[in-house]
Formats: C-alpha cells, sequence, structure tokens
C-alpha cells in the first residue's frame, strides 16, 4: 500500500516454488508477469535433497516427513510446480542454471511445458544463485519485466507462448 501497486515478482529457489504456490491461487490483481530462478519442480525433491545432503537416516526421514504431512496436510510431492504451472495466468520466465548444483535444468523445461505462457532461458555454465548476480541475465529478467509489467492486463495474448531458449545470445 505505501509503495503502489506490484506489477511484478522476481523469486528464487524455494522462494519461487512458493510464488509459484501463490500465483496458481488469486495473487494481487496488478501482478502482470513473474520470473523464477531456479524452481524446482516440487517440494519432494527438495526434501530428498535436504535428507540427502544431511545424511539422515531411514527413520529420521521418516519421522521429518511425518511432520511435514502433519504440518501442511499434504505429502511434499503434492507441493508441484508443475501441476501449479498450468493455473498460472500470467507471463513466466523461468531462469536456471545449466550447472545448478541442486536443482537440475531438466526442472525448468518440465514447469514450463506446463504454463499458459512461458519461456525458459537456461544459462550455460552457471550455477544456482548465478543467474541473480550476472549483469547478462539480469538484463534478461529486467526486459521481459519492462515489457510485461508496463502492459495493460487486457493487452496480454490469452494464447500460449511458450519458448526454449539456451544461453542468452
Amino acid at each position: 500500500a505505501l509503495l503502489g501497486p506490484v506489477h511484478a515478482v522476481i523469486a528464487h529457489s524455494f522462494g519461487a516454488l512458493s510464488t509459484a504456490g501463490w500465483l496458481s491461487g488469486t495473487p494481487l490483481p496488478t501482478v502482470r508477469c513473474a520470473v523464477l530462478v531456479g524452481l524446482m519442480r516440487d517440494l519432494d525433491y527438495l526434501f530428498d535433497s535436504f535428507v540427502s545432503a544431511l545424511a539422515l537416516s531411514p527413520g529420521v526421514s521418516a519421522r521429518l516427513r511425518a511432520v511435514l504431512v502433519r504440518r501442511y496436510g499434504a505429502e511434499p510431492g503434492q507441493f508441484s510446480a508443475r501441476a501449479l504451472a498450468a493455473h498460472i495466468r500470467v507471463p513466466v520466465l523461468l531462469m536456471h542454471g545449466e550447472q545448478d548444483e541442486l536443482v537440475p535444468a531438466g526442472h525448468a523445461e518440465e514447469i514450463a511445458a506446463q504454463l499458459i505462457d512461458g519461456r525458459v532461458v537456461i544459462v550455460p555454465g552457471h550455477r544456482h544463485s548465478q543467474p541473480l548476480r550476472d549483469p547478462e541475465c539480469i538484463a534478461v529478467m529486467t526486459e521481459f519485466v519492462a515489457r510485461h509489467a508496463a502492459a495493460a492486463p487486457d493487452a496480454r495474448s490469452p494464447r500460449p507462448t511458450f519458448s526454449l531458449r539456451y544461453g542468452l545470445a
């Protein structure tokens, strides 16, 4: 309210998954586009990665999973960006580092195939957070936001405009 309406959202990693959930429901009506960087396909992938990284025993892993299910009412795999993507009604740029050490770049491609209006940029040589610091990537994100956020909501094309790009050139 203090700064005015929100026209675009840029989110990274788990924040990108949370944002996909928000966008698939009832986001602010002023939101016209989103940039999601390093988005994983579902919470199950994140859970399994966490368990593996901490080398949790099967018993601890099962108890942790039970806590998540009790707290959020569903298995982690049910929080799926692939499923959410089909309900997102704004243009989305998925940007992903080709050498992402945490989330394979293929996740972005899986999710993009479900988007109504999406574009994927896989950045060669980049790891999980590098697109957020790379001037070329920032320029691509800025151009995407400027193009879509400036458009009146009625001016957006309702037809799919999915494209897949590797690299920035």
